[in-house]
C-alpha cells in the first residue's frame, strides 16, 4: 500500500468553531468524513488549532480514525 497526503480544505470551519455552532459544525463535517471514507483514509492531522476543539466531533462521524493535532 502507498501512503499519500491528500489535503482537503475546511473553508469556514474555524468560524463556525468560533460561534459554537455545534450542529452547524457537524452537518459541516459529514459531508467531509464521507468523502474520507470514500477514499480509506485512516489517519487526519487537523492543521488549525481551531479543528482541536472539535476533535470528538470527528470521532463521532468516524471511530475508526487516528487523529493528530
Amino acid at each position: 500500500a502507498v501512503n499519500r497526503i491528500i489535503p482537503i480544505a475546511c473553508d469556514g470551519l474555524a468560524t463556525l468553531i468560533d460561534k459554537a455552532d455545534f450542529t452547524a459544525i457537524e452537518e459541516y463535517l459529514k459531508p467531509i468524513i464521507e468523502d474520507i471514507n470514500k477514499e480509506s483514509i485512516k489517519t487526519i492531522v487537523l492543521g488549525c488549532t481551531h479543528y482541536v476543539l472539535v476533535k470528538q466531533i470527528f470521532y463521532q462521524l468516524k471511530n475508526d480514525i487516528q487523529i493528530y493535532d
